[in-house]
């Protein structure tokens, strides 16, 4: 049976009409039909012990209390709770080696650790309204070289204005399968799904980040997209060439047009096709990552606060990007885009959606959410984002083009395509121009002469985003020999973080406080010195001579140092930010570099 006589033999999904609703009740009931779902009823009532969950009322709450106690009660929420290598009185793995191999930080059993989820969040690469203004109608050209997931695709949509009127020309490339086919089955259910806008869109989330699907999920909005590239596989699925072949199709304003390889259609096609793995199974093999390292997951909670404790563990141990109140009964089909390969999660098990958008802004959403519900939150500021990004595809003119390739092929690509044969506006790099990836000199050699001239347009960028390049000449300058001045330096930092944290007396040379003390002490480093010495030793000023360009003084798409902290101590709201600082996954060394030509 092919893909389209599948789908007209799948009877209506039991949950067709469910959706995730704000303001849900946590009571799990029984309906007519024999499905448990939550009570339908609107919640008014917060519990006041935990504020995770919410309840329709009294009846419902002590009816569901037996089901709630261990999260609501959970010893990993308190003020008190410290890391079991505290409680232990032991060194933590994430410290200790192995007697006989590498330290077991470095151990990711079952893993792949691809890096399917972005590792920073999510930016708009035009800011049109600040840059070329709200009067630019010209037709843009935007490249993401090494684009991972489509966060910064998405952002960059949807903050185009409304009053936009031309094309924009999108190239989404990336050199992994995985990213790759997920980047198109995402786009393809976006602009060709003919369900609700909400049932298309709590979809896409599910594909994107939960690790199962409901029957809806898949028949109604995952199979129907798959099916539109069946033609391409029976195409293909006898070639022997790793010829690529390319498929366009159009949907209201966007045009997605798709260039890969005979094997990358091939499975993007099985993702249609059973795989014999059940929930439980694939549940184990999920968890035999993220539950792996207890001593990292305990460091990584300790950094938290406490109220999102219990909902950042559940995340580890079920996968779901869900509200904490929503039953997951319905969810029982493992999302095949994860589990392609047997017995492997493609992921690291510190791999979490919340490093993909803005953390303060989740943590200060104000929807009606239990204030600890942090997943509830991001699961609503998602669905808010993916309804505008869906809206804007299907009603506006988009022309995308999907590659899986190296970037340093990108160039000659983007000519036989001709695509932005006059330049391109924005070339968003992620973080390849860091050493152990191409490297600055490839990036601006092989990216810059695809700019827009400055008299074409002034505003035409190439983004660089270092990850390890401060690092890297923190490194150089510290492992050099005893410096005193470093020393000095580390000793300010922790008085600093003393500032926010107040003083303590540890308890052992373990203290969890100690440990995290150490890691804060980074917010408060001169990054800028040692990202200055990393671009005097790789001779940024050369490069720009020799390649005709310069960087910005001032950036005007993303703040240099997004995650640094902007307040003084006293200022008000200084507290609150130092805490998400400490709790997100992002460095204060990370810097964006924005790249121009240099008139000629």
């Amino acid at each position: 049976m092919d893909l389209d006589q599948k789908l007209k033999s799948l009877s209506l999904s039991q949950d067709e009409h469910v959706t995730v609703r704000r303001l849900q009740c946590a009571n799990v009931v029984t309906d007519e039909d024999g499905l448990v779902r939550n009570c339908r009823n609107s919640s008014t009532k917060t519990c006041s012990s935990c504020y995770l969950v919410q309840y329709c009322g009294e009846d419902c709450q002590k009816a569901h209390w037996k089901a709630h106690k261990p999260d609501c009660k959970s010893e990993v929420s308190k003020e008190s709770w410290v890391p079991g290598w505290q409680q232990e009185n032991r060194t933590p793995d994430f410290i200790e080696a192995n007697d006989d191999g590498p330290p077991t930080s470095y151990t990711f059993v079952g893993s792949f650790q691809k890096h399917l989820w972005g590792n920073v969040p999510a930016i708009d690469v035009l800011k049109l309204e600040t840059n070329e203004g709200l009067k630019h109608q010209k037709d843009l050209h935007l490249m993401f070289a090494a684009s991972g997931d489509l966060r910064n695709v998405l952002e960059t949509v949807i903050g185009i204005p409304d009053t936009y009127r031309s094309t924009c020309h999108i190239l989404v490339n990336d050199r992994d399968q995985d990213i790759a086919i997920r980047n198109t089955v995402l786009l393809l259910m976006g602009i060709s799904s003919d369900v609700s806008l909400d049932q298309t869109v709590e979809a896409m989330i599910h594909i994107w980040y939960s690790t199962f699907l409901t029957d809806t999920n898949v028949n109604k909005v995952l199979l129907p997209a798959l099916s539109l590239i069946q033609d391409v596989y029976l195409k293909v699925k006898d070639k022997t060439t790793s010829t690529l072949y390319s498929k366009s199709w159009t949907f209201g304003g966007t045009t997605l047009r798709v260039a890969l390889e005979k094997d990358d259609w091939e499975d993007m096609y099985k993702l249609s096709l059973p795989s014999g793995l059940s929930a439980s199974q694939a549940q184990e093999v999920r968890r035999s990552v993220t539950l792996a390292r207890k001593d990292h997951l305990d460091r990584h909670l300790f950094s938290q606060s406490c109220g999102y404790r219990v909902p950042i563990t559940r995340f580890r141990e079920d996968g779901m990007l869900l509200p904490f109140s929503t039953s997951r009964s319905s969810f029982t089909k493992p999302n095949p885009t994860f589990f392609r390969y047997p017995n492997k999660w493609p992921m690291m098990d510190s791999a979490d959606p919340e490093s993909s958008w803005p953390l303060r802004a989740i943590w200060n959403l104000q929807i009606g959410q239990p204030r600890n519900d942090f997943y509830g939150k991001l699961f609503f500021y998602l669905q808010e984002r993916l309804r505008r990004f869906v809206q804007k595809l299907r009603k506006s003119s988009f022309k995308i083009v999907i590659l899986r390739q190296d970037a340093a092929q990108l160039p000659d690509s983007a000519k036989d395509l001709a695509f932005g044969k006059d330049g391109i506006d924005r070339i968003e790099t992620s973080n390849i121009a860091d050493l152990h990836y191409m490297g600055t000199v490839d990036v601006v050699r092989l990216f810059s002469p695809l700019l827009k001239s400055p008299k074409d347009n002034p505003h035409s960028t190439l983004i660089t985003h270092y990850l390890n390049a401060a690092k890297n000449a923190h490194m150089w300058l510290t492992d050099a020999g005893p410096n005193p001045e470093y020393e000095k330096e580390l000793t300010e930092a922790l008085t600093k973080v003393s500032r926010y944290r107040g003083f303590f007396w540890p308890t052992s040379n373990m203290d969890a406080r100690i440990l995290r003390s150490l890691y804060e002490r980074d917010l408060f480093i001169n990054w800028d010195k040692y990202f200055n010495h990393y671009m005097k030793y790789l001779k940024f000023d050369q490069i720009c001579n020799r390649f005709n360009v310069k960087i910005r003084e001032r950036n005007t798409i993303v703040e240099k140092s997004p995650f640094r902290l902007k307040k003084n101590p006293d200022e008000n709201g200084a507290q609150e930010e130092f805490l998400v600082s400490s709790a997100s996954n992002h460095g204060a060394h990370e810097r964006y570099l924005e790249w121009v030509r240099n008139s000629a």
